[in-house]
């Protein structure tokens, strides 16, 4: 699965930089968390999910593997869990955009178990909107 997409922020570069990496403004920020925390660097998140057949609480942590503050960061992630699978990674790229930031993100990731039913093209709209519903909800909380 493939995800690509941007989104403004008024805020500088510094500040959405900051966001990304706390867990209280992350979680505010996304549907249905539970916990979201940076434990050094390991952002480890357990969310309620109910996305077209993909529904029930998640764990999930992803490693920052990647750290050129406050402009990249790329996160690889490796879920085995007893009935689903997700590897791959995001990458999440930010710019100056006059007093603004301009982030722009991609995710590539492989799935396993019924969560795989995600990746097709009647699903594929939830799964988009949701990240485009988390980024809004981050960029109203960044200052």
């Amino acid at each position: 699965m493939e995800l690509k997409g941007t989104q403004e922020f008024s805020a500088s570069p510094q500040a959405v930089w900051n966001a990304l990496h706390n867990g209280d403004v992350l979680k505010q920020a996304m549907a249905g968390a539970e916990e979201v925390r940076w434990d050094s660097n390991t952002l480890v998140a357990r969310v309620n999910v109910g996305i077209g057949p993909v529904k029930g609480t998640y764990g999930a942590q992803a490693q920052e593997t990647e750290s050129s503050p406050p402009s990249h960061m790329k996160l690889s992630f490796n879920r085995q869990g007893s009935s689903n699978t997700v590897t791959g990674d995001a990458t999440i790229d930010l710019a100056p955009n006059g007093s603004g930031t301009t982030l722009n993100y991609a995710v590539n990731a492989s799935l396993g178990g019924p969560i795989a039913a995600l990746d097709n093209p009647l699903t594929r709209p939830l799964v988009d909107r949701g990240i485009g519903q988390f980024f809004s909800s981050l960029a109203q909380k960044v200052s």
